[in-house]
């Protein structure tokens, strides 16, 4: 279910561009990726995801081209200059307070090797499921999954916010 989730969201981002963009999709490097989970991880809490902060970050609504001047915008999917990853927010995303990286692969052999270098970005997994990679950190827990298919592979990334009973003892700070 979350594979076929994450591969309409990128689909949903592809399908705005122009036929020949769509194609030209470029794969996210791991530093596109670790930039986008820092941003995830600035505009989620626990308890709210905050879009509106996007802009500060300088990530802005992908705008669907071709269609007239500017284009319109797609209402779930972000982009920032000199990043080739995706954020994206599904409904059922938003729901449970997850922020939603998308990033291209080149291919389907690319998925492992984007987690090794993201490994060398935010530190190693420390946890796997399946294909799925877990990084179970301080404040947040980043999964990657494999999603698309063979022609148009991804990898999602799922960033979500520990409550706090969630977060590890030795990240609690208190004060004396």
């Amino acid at each position: 279910m979350k594979n076929t989730l994450a591969f309409s969201a990128l689909a949903a981002v592809a399908a705005t561009l122009s036929a020949p963009a769509s194609a030209q999709m470029k794969p996210a490097s791991a530093e596109d990726v670790a930039e986008a989970i820092k941003t995830c991880k600035d505009i989620t809490s626990p308890t709210w995801i905050d879009k509106d902060a996007l802009k500060g970050h300088g990530w802005h609504q992908v705008r669907q081209r071709g269609r007239g001047r500017g284009g319109a915008r797609l209402y779930n999917a972000y982009e920032t200059r000199g990043n080739d990853a995706y954020l994206v927010f599904e409904r059922e995303d938003l729901k449970a307070k997850n922020c939603v990286v998308l990033a291209r692969l080149e291919n389907t052999g690319a998925y492992n090797g984007l987690a090794q270098g993201l490994a060398g970005e935010i530190g190693m997994p420390n946890g796997q499921d399946g294909f799925a990679y877990i990084w179970d950190q301080s404040d947040y827990i980043v999964r990657m999954e494999p999603s698309g298919d063979r022609d148009t592979p991804n990898a999602r990334f799922t960033i979500k916010a520990k409550g706090p009973s969630e977060v590890a003892p030795e990240a609690i700070i208190t004060e004396d």
